[in-house]
């Protein structure tokens, strides 16, 4: 006990118990009264430097296993670290959002829940950036095209025809009148008087319109006055228009009265589908009954389809 006194590491368990029930006083009498060695204090943070001293790998393992944790959580960053809408554009990495990290549905075109994407509205694209190629197939429809906004100056030339337009929406309005050929292709056969007819069926040509210009669907008139000069006769005529050898109308004028002077007027018309160069004619005959006359003949053809 006393060689523990002498070194200084600590004091008796006997004598601290002592000093704190306040026997000290009679201690140090003792001890001086025996010659005892004087004993000295060690202060705390010597004895807890010394510890360290001697302990330094259990230290360190102890800092490691408390601050080891906290340190590798700084090192990680979560959802639940960052507070809600704190995330900005600078904050992220230039292509950092692909288009596998946007939820489907999360940026709609119509309605426009994002306006800087919407159009006319985004300050990242540049006039005029955006062409035909970038566009997929029926990618733009009706809705995404504002009311008007498609002009004569946004068409090509011959770009609406007949299948684009629907059944009867174009009025009088929506034709440049000046632009349709109003021009009536027809002719006359000559106005004076034809003379005696033949008196055989489809011999004799009363009058002809010549080539038509153009084929499709025409419709022909004629007409002829007819008189019989023969005192004893009758009146009797038979008339066609044809072309070719193919007749498409015919009339007759039959007058039971020998003797008859009185004129009568045969009128004909037929719709007939021809090719560009067909020459409609009016061919007449009396059947050998007098001398017919014929005159004022007139003829008229019109395309109508």
């Amino acid at each position: 006990m006393w060689a523990a006194l002498a070194d200084g590491d600590a004091l008796p368990r006997e004598i601290a118990a002592a000093s704190e029930a306040r026997w000290i006083w009679p201690w140090r009498w003792w001890r001086r009264n025996n010659d005892l060695p004087e004993v000295r204090r060690v202060p705390l943070s010597r004895r807890i430097r010394n510890y360290i001293r001697h302990n330094v790998l259990g230290v360190v393992a102890i800092f490691i296993a408390l601050g080891g944790t906290a340190t590798a959580s700084h090192l990680v960053v979560r959802s639940s670290d960052i507070v809600d809408g704190e995330v900005k554009t600078p904050d992220l990495a230039t292509q950092a959002v692909k288009p596998a990290k946007i939820a489907p549905d999360a940026i709609s075109a119509n309605p426009c829940t994002h306006p800087p994407l919407c159009f006319g509205g985004s300050p990242k694209i540049a006039d005029r950036a955006v062409g035909s190629s970038e566009i997929g197939v029926f990618a733009v429809g009706s809705s995404q095209i504002k009311p008007d906004a498609v002009g004569p100056g946004e068409l090509a030339a011959n770009s609406v025809g007949s299948i684009t337009v629907a059944d009867d929406h174009l009025t009088g309005n929506d034709i440049n009148e000046p632009s349709l050929d109003l021009q009536i292709p027809y002719k006359h056969a000559a106005a004076d008087d034809t003379g005696i007819i033949c008196n055989t069926r489809f011999d004799c040509v009363e009058g002809s319109l010549g080539a038509l210009p153009k084929g499709g669907i025409w419709h022909v008139s004629a007409k002829i006055v007819l008189n019989q000069r023969a005192d004893e006769s009758r009146l009797f005529a038979l008339c066609d228009i044809r072309v070719g050898s193919n007749s498409y109308d015919t009339a007759e004028v039959y007058n039971r009265t020998d003797g008859s002077f009185a004129d009568d007027t045969l009128s004909l018309q037929a719709l007939m589908a021809v090719n560009a160069g067909a020459t409609p004619t009016l061919t007449c005959s009396d059947n050998a009954v007098g001398d017919v006359h014929g005159g004022q003949m007139k003829m008229t053809a019109i395309r109508v389809g």
